[in-house]
C-alpha cells in the first residue's frame, strides 16, 4: 500500500524552500514590477507559481494513502473546513485551468506633521524615503525599507459582463466601467479571511499544512 509521509516531508522542505525565495520580496520594490530582463518573466510569480503546485502535492500525496487505506473520510473532514487550503486550492485551479495569477502591490508611507502654520492653515510632513531596487540586488538587498509598508496581495482576472459593467457604475467605480468596456482586463484582489498579503497568506499556509500532517498521523492516512 502506498507510504505518503516520506514524500510529504521531501515537498513540504521545498515548498519552504520556495517560500524562502518567495520572502525575497517582502517590502521591497524593484525597477519594472520586478522583470527579468532576460526571460521576460517575474520571478516573483514564477514563484509564486511554483509554490501553488508544491504545496497542492502535500494534499494530494495525503488524499492518495487516505484512499488506499480507506481513512478518505478524516482526509475529507479535514480539508473541506480548512478555510485557507480551499483558498489556495481555488487559487491554483485557476492558475492550471483558467487564468495564470498576478500580483497587486499598494505602499503606505506615513508623514507626521513636523511644522504647521495656523495663518496658511499648511503643515509640513517628514519627508520619507522609498527605496526602488534593480532586481540583480534581489540577494543582496542594499536599502531597507522602513519608512513604507508595502503590501504585496494575489490578483485573479475577471471576466466581464454587462451585469458587472453595471455594477461598476452603479458603485461609482466609472473607471472600472469604462476599462471593462473598452476590453480591457480587469483584476480582482483574492482574500482569505479578509487577508490579502501573500507573505502571511503563504506563511499560513505552511502553517496550516504542518498542522494537518500531524492530524493525518494520528488518523493514520498519513504514514
Amino acid at each position: 500500500m502506498y507510504k505518503s509521509k516520506n514524500e510529504i516531508d521531501k515537498k513540504l522542505r521545498q515548498v519552504k524552500f520556495i517560500y524562502n525565495e518567495i520572502r525575497k520580496f517582502k517590502n521591497r520594490v524593484f525597477e519594472k514590477d520586478g522583470l527579468d530582463e532576460t526571460t521576460r518573466s517575474y520571478p516573483l510569480l514564477t514563484h509564486l507559481g511554483s509554490f501553488l503546485a508544491h504545496s497542492r502535492s502535500v494534499l494530494q500525496y495525503a488524499q492518495k494513502e487516505a484512499k488506499e487505506s480507506g481513512k478518505q473520510f478524516f482526509y475529507d473532514d479535514y480539508v473541506g473546513q480548512n478555510t485557507i487550503f480551499k483558498f489556495f486550492k481555488k487559487i491554483r485551479d485557476s492558475e492550471i485551468h483558467e487564468y495564470t495569477i498576478n500580483t497587486h502591490m499598494e505602499i503606505i508611507g506615513e508623514s507626521p506633521i513636523i511644522s504647521y502654520n495656523p495663518e496658511t492653515r499648511i503643515g509640513i510632513g517628514k519627508e520619507f524615503t522609498l527605496h526602488v531596487e534593480s532586481l540583480e540586488d534581489l540577494n543582496s538587498p542594499k536599502q531597507i525599507n522602513d519608512d513604507v509598508k508595502v503590501t504585496i496581495s494575489l490578483s485573479k482576472k475577471i471576466e466581464v459582463d454587462e451585469t458587472l459593467i453595471r455594477i461598476f457604475e452603479t458603485d461609482g467605480e466609472s473607471k472600472l466601467a469604462e476599462r471593462a468596456r473598452s476590453g480591457k482586463d480587469i483584476f480582482k484582489i483574492q482574500r482569505c479571511e479578509e487577508e490579502c498579503d501573500i507573505f502571511r497568506l503563504c506563511e499560513n499556509y505552511i502553517d496550516e499544512l504542518e498542522i494537518f500532517v500531524e492530524y493525518g498521523i494520528e488518523n493514520g492516512f498519513i504514514t
